[in-house]
């Protein structure tokens, strides 16, 4: 179980950000968690997400604009896989919590185990994050990185990497036109304008999800980039399909 790898316990928040597997990672996580403790499970996000990815993968969406009401339902609601957002946009997009209402919930719910997705990527299989990016609350015990490792050898454009207009900011070894590298997703993993691994692991547990490697054509390159990573000194890199 993936649940098991990552080692989740009851009481932690596990924030899911990067891009390539955040939403289908956790409502895995979700079902692994159920079938593996009896706390409460209470998924939702820091940005947006669409309604119906959550609809069905919890026993009730709880939509309120004021904490202590969603607070409250939380405690009164007596089934265990609960979905929280603040409201539901009429174009079916959950708006998620802030950080703060994320750190007092994970006061509060000291039992239970939040899992957020704190990024957004615009179904990119990569993102470059800007300087508001990720949303990650203070409370966050796990911190799992996504990579959509299919996207190595795409060309680097707009289409594939999202945001690659902050590319300069990381590098200026790369051109748009050219294919996407391994070089390239190390560089905004560990660079300070990027996901800056290196800081994050000083706050939480990190783990890097290689993700997709699958679809790959050439799959070995999934393991040179973990390598890679271990030798900057991430302590744990994932390899998926």
């Amino acid at each position: 179980m993936l649940a098991q790898k990552l080692k989740i316990r009851p009481g932690e928040v596990v924030s899911i950000v990067g891009a390539g597997g955040k939403t289908s990672t956790l409502v895995r996580l979700l079902e692994e968690l159920k079938e593996l403790y009896t706390c409460k499970i209470i998924a939702t996000t820091t940005t947006k997400m669409l309604f119906s990815e959550l609809e069905g993968k919890v026993d009730s969406l709880l939509i309120s604009d004021q904490f202590n009401q969603l607070a409250q339902e939380v405690d009164n609601f007596e089934k265990r896989l609960v979905g929280l957002a603040k409201k539901v946009t009429k174009e079916g997009k959950l708006i998620g919590l802030d950080q703060e209402w994320l750190d007092r919930l994970a006061e509060l719910k000291s039992e239970s185990i939040l899992l957020v997705e704190a990024d957004g990527a615009a179904c990119r299989d990569f993102k470059i994050p800007n300087s508001q990016e990720p949303v990650v609350a203070e409370s966050t015990d796990l911190l799992v990185i996504m990579v959509g490792m299919r996207i190595v050898g795409c060309e680097l454009n707009a289409e594939n990497l999202h945001r690659v207009g902050l590319l300069n900011k990381i590098s200026n070894d790369f051109e748009i036109g050219q294919p996407i590298t391994i070089d390239l997703i190390e560089q905004v993993l560990l660079a300070q304008e990027g996901y800056d691994l290196s800081g994050q692991q000083k706050k939480s547990r990190v783990v890097v999800i290689l993700n997709q490697v699958g679809e790959m054509d050439r799959p070995c390159e999934a393991t040179r980039l973990a390598q890679r990573l271990a030798r900057a000194g991430v302590e744990e890199v994932m390899i998926k399909n």
